[in-house]
């Protein structure tokens, strides 16, 4: 991995970072980092990492973590995982998402989110 990799953070393991898990696991200058509050979701994620590249004839996915991460009762943990990171994916259920965002703003991380916009989420655009 070179060391001006860039880390993303997924939070959330569903079966919708299952495809997400796979792009990331093609990216030479990226480091996943899954953090679900289920191990079997993340171990999951991270076989999702291919052995070998087709396109490039390279070796990857040595490139995704997994972390077991309660977002609910580890709110320190959290913080520290959001800035840590270059890029924060929420795949969260929708509720957490104004409070995964606010803690991007105080770490000025961008956040990636497939959900809605809610008029919580609204309420932050201006930060």
């Amino acid at each position: 991995m070179a060391a001006d990799a860039r880390r993303v953070l997924l939070l959330g393991a569903g079966m919708v970072s299952d495809p997400l898990a796979h792009y990331y696991s093609l990216q030479h200058n990226v480091l996943l980092t899954v953090a679900t509050d289920s191990p079997k979701d993340g171990k999951r994620l991270g076989k999702s990492k291919p052995n070998f590249h087709q396109t490039t004839s390279a070796l990857i996915g040595n490139n995704i973590d997994s972390v077991v991460l309660d977002v609910l009762k580890e709110p320190e943990m959290i913080d520290q995982m959001i800035q840590e990171h270059d890029l924060v994916i929420s795949l969260l259920p929708f509720t957490f998402h104004p409070s995964i965002a606010k803690l991007c703003i105080k770490h000025r991380k961008n956040m990636v989110t497939s959900s809605y916009i809610t008029p919580e989420l609204q309420a932050l655009d201006e930060a």
